[in-house]
């Protein structure tokens, strides 16, 4: 799952980060047992298990005519938090609490526990620094967390499409359509697979699979750490000279729109402006993106139309440009982003439109450049004339090749390459 997709994590607590389902199936049977009613089999109460829980209670054949729902809640919640101490928190929880946080997403709680419950639960684990906001019900009835998670949105002024609710029961599905934010659901909890399968939301099999190290999570690292680099390195990228051969380079590719007639261009990659800006300034209506924010701010400060954004998600319409310009941004993406990048600039172009690609090459390399001068190190992907020549042909038809060699140690030199749009 791509989590740099959102900003916050909600996550449930009962099921999902605690392992407390072995726990509330012995209070429960308890309770039966004491009531003389059948016990339940760990795979009934999955299957049974439902809110609010009044009707889970009396789908077990509590007579309230007998006792009041309150009085059998109470005794169940009087037990449980006897007990609760004998709870883990589920495998790899930690792990993927930090993993989250190390993305810089921030995370919350929403839990139908009764607050107090709540918080010392979380205190008791450690966790009250990994959550900026801890949201319970003001009873231990268990009704709906509905109501606290509409409130907690609107309170904090989030954008629901940048939540992800993370939780173990059809509920948590419910919550998040409420919110308007996503769901996904783990199957270790309250309720069985089958029964969030058949719910119809993304179902994931542990807390595990949210931070393996398969591409996703290692390339969403990669971006992290990216984006930290550029950031940190802003005002020093603002400050430095530009090499003569990036001038030559760019006024070719003016000549070329100038000779076209192009007038809307896309800056991929656009760092701190000053190519779209020299572009803008010859007349062109210019959008630049970039995955840094202080990149960005450098680039709203020269009067540019400037948005963050991960060229792997690029979030603009289709056929919207007459040009794309980017030098030494698609050497960061892995091979396999490079292949799907080039095919969505393609489709980001009008008909006959032309794309400069500039990157640093010459030889088959990816991975982080151990001796980059920058921290975090960054990741590059260099190709070799023909293997670049090969990618490109996939999707354009080359216009020129170009090769700038440089007097140097290192082994690459900078390809330029003249793309254009297949008709």
């Amino acid at each position: 799952m791509d989590l740099l997709k959102y900003k916050h994590i909600i996550w449930d607590w009962n099921g999902t980060l605690l392992d407390d389902v072995n726990l509330c199936l012995e209070v429960i049977n308890t309770l039966l047992v004491k009531r003389k009613l059948s016990m339940l089999t760990l795979e009934y109460y999955r299957e049974i298990f439902s809110f609010p829980i009044i009707d889970y209670y009396e789908k077990l054949g509590f007579d309230f005519a007998q006792e009041s729902f309150e009085s059998i809640g109470t005794e169940f919640i009087t037990d449980y938090e006897k007990k609760r101490n004998q709870c883990s928190l589920m495998s790899d929880a930690h792990k993927t609490l930090l993993h989250i946080a190390q993305l810089g997403l921030s995370q919350s709680i929403l839990s139908a526990s009764k607050q107090n419950y709540l918080e010392k639960a979380i205190g008791e684990y450690s966790l009250d620094a990994t959550f900026f906001e801890i949201n319970g019900l003001n009873n231990h009835y268990a009704s709906s967390k509905i109501d606290i998670g509409i409130d907690f949105v609107t309170r904090n002024k989030f954008d629901p499409s940048t939540i992800l609710l993370i939780g173990d029961t059809t509920h948590d599905a419910d919550v998040a359509a409420s919110i308007g934010a996503d769901c996904c659901l783990i199957p270790n909890g309250h309720q069985s697979h089958k029964k969030l399968v058949d719910y119809g939301v993304p179902v994931v099999d542990s807390l595990s699979v949210l931070c393996q190290q398969d591409s996703i999570v290692q390339n969403n690292s990669l971006k992290i750490n990216l984006r930290e680099t550029y950031d940190k390195y802003a005002q020093d990228r603002e400050s430095s000279v530009i090499q003569d051969w990036k001038h030559e380079e760019r006024a070719r590719f003016l000549s070329a729109l100038q000779k076209e007639h192009k007038h809307k261009l896309l800056e991929i990659g656009a760092g701190t402006g000053r190519d779209s800006k020299f572009f803008q300034d010859q007349g062109f209506e210019v959008t630049c993106i970039d995955l840094s924010p202080a990149m960005i701010d450098l680039c709203s400060q020269k009067g540019l139309k400037a948005l963050v954004m991960d060229m792997t998600k690029i979030d603009l319409p289709d056929h919207s440009f007459d040009a794309v310009y980017s030098m030494n941004s698609l050497l960061h993406l892995t091979k396999d982003e490079f292949s799907e990048v080039l095919l969505r600039i393609n489709s980001l172009l009008q008909p006959d439109g032309i794309f400069y690609l500039g990157m640093y090459g010459g030889y088959d390399f990816a991975g982080v450049w151990e001796k980059d001068s920058y921290t975090p190190k960054r990741f590059f992907s260099f190709f070799t004339d023909e293997q670049l020549k090969e990618e490109t042909s996939k999707v354009f038809e080359t216009v020129s090749f170009n090769r700038v060699v440089f007097e140097s140690e290192n082994p690459n030199h900078f390809q330029s390459v003249m793309l254009r749009k297949r008709c």
